[in-house]
């Protein structure tokens, strides 16, 4: 398994973090994530044609982006996009219009939206990498 990841990450070292970040939890895997992330927000500023970011706005998207990746829940309706009232049965939320992921909220909006995009993409080709490594499914 560890093999398995190690080779995926050659050609995906940015997904590889993002996995091995899910898969432990670890401190160190989730400050290298926030170093691959920071590599994401420049990709996809050169692919969207942002104007140029200061390195600082650079570390707010990366760190906003992966807070978002790691408890991507609504924090009101606790990600079910349903609020249970009192007298009511059931309200739809409208923090984040029945979803029930948490809305990114701010300036870098639009940034951290295709920033978690790529994350969410690179990870499904890192995942895919491990299973082509492994012969078989490794996770969901």
């Amino acid at each position: 398994m560890i093999a398995a990841m190690g080779a995926a990450g050659i050609k995906n070292p940015q997904g590889r973090a993002i996995l091995q970040m899910d898969l432990t939890q670890r401190r160190a895997d989730v400050e290298d994530a926030l170093a691959e992330a920071k590599f994401i927000v420049r990709d996809e500023a050169r692919k969207n044609r942002w104007p140029a970011l200061q390195p600082k706005a650079i570390a707010d998207i990366a760190r906003e982006a992966l807070r978002h990746y790691t408890a991507p829940a609504c924090p009101k309706c606790f990600g079910r996009g349903m609020i249970y009232a009192e007298n009511r049965s059931v309200v739809p939320c409208q923090a984040c219009d029945a979803t029930g992921k948490r809305p990114p909220i701010g300036r870098w909006e639009r940034e951290i939206r295709a920033v978690l995009a790529a994350m969410e993409r690179l990870r499904e080709n890192a995942l895919a990498g491990v299973n082509r490594q492994l012969c078989r499914p490794a996770f969901a």
